[in-house]
């Protein structure tokens, strides 16, 4: 079941239940009438607001535009309920009004690269938690990201973490311009873990991966960003244990929730590409 989403509103956002019907009856009764166009078969990760934006056609579209949208796609589907909002299943198919112009077609995910997989969950998780107004306070911008946080399906994140991770091993192996940084929190002496830090053009950072060592230089486990999105502040977003379960920072809490696995054949390849650059940094 893939979670919906309705801009701006939610019940955890400081809006009663009834509250959140009545705007969406509001909204629906104000949204004109429209004719059946294509067909869209929902994906993993999909809602309406994600689907409202692909087929709009722009390369920045409004927030507001996107809302119109949305809601002409859940009454044209007969989509009119908080429930209807919130019930969209993989392979669903759903009506595109008619008239929107044809889209370029995307690759598959399989044709994506590990760094375009990320850039494509990132760009939804951008999509999801946007500001009401991008004139807004950066205090208001902020409590709006950690409202919305909580309506992101955790395979959204599964996504973005786990494409980041399968990224990393691309870096690790092909990135020779990594920063490395020894990390001393257990000895004063010897090193308990390295920070790898891929930099912009312009000496930022654009994502880090902390390994954790044991005594004997094997990797305990792995902490990292993905590129294009910050889930929660200077913490690193998403974790991968020895028993290679991806956790996701908690968002609204402290601590981590597990998300999704990494295979058996990625960790390795991960361990494979990260083990010889730590070796040989360490014998420096």
């Amino acid at each position: 079941m893939e979670l919906g989403f309705v801009q701006g509103f939610g019940i955890y956002n400081g809006y009663s239940e009834q509250e959140v019907r009545s705007y969406i009856n509001r909204k629906l009764e104000q949204t004109p009438k429209t004719d059946k166009g294509k067909i869209h078969t929902v994906q993993k990760g999909e809602n309406l607001w994600s689907i409202a934006a692909k087929y709009l056609g722009k390369s920045k579209p409004t927030n507001g535009e996107i809302q119109d949208f949305m809601y002409k796609i859940a009454k044209l589907n007969n989509k009119e309920s908080l429930e209807d909002f919130n019930s969209l299943d993989v392979n669903d198919t759903l009506y595109i009004p008619s008239g929107v112009k044809d889209t370029p077609k995307a690759k598959s995910d399989s044709s994506l690269s590990n760094y375009e997989k990320v850039q494509k969950a990132a760009n939804q998780l951008q999509n999801m938690t946007a500001p009401e107004k991008t004139d807004d306070t950066y205090s208001k911008k902020v409590i709006t990201k950690y409202n919305k946080l909580k309506t992101v399906p955790d395979a959204l994140f599964e996504a973005h973490g786990h494409a980041g991770f399968n990224n990393w091993t691309d870096e690790l192996k092909n990135n020779k311009d990594l920063k490395i940084e020894k990390s001393y929190t257990l000895s004063v002496v010897n090193p308990s873990a390295l920070v790898f830090r891929k930099k912009t053009p312009d000496g930022k950072t654009e994502a880090s991966i902390y390994a954790l060592m044991n005594p004997d230089g094997s990797i305990k486990w792995l902490a990292f960003e993905a590129p294009g999105f910050d889930v929660k502040g200077p913490s690193f977003d998403y974790i991968v244990d020895s028993d290679r379960n991806l956790m996701v920072a908690n968002p609204t809490r402290y601590g981590y929730k597990i998300v999704g696995k990494i295979s058996t054949d990625e960790y390795n390849a991960m361990i494979n590409a990260l083990q010889p650059r730590m070796q040989e940094y360490l014998a420096r």
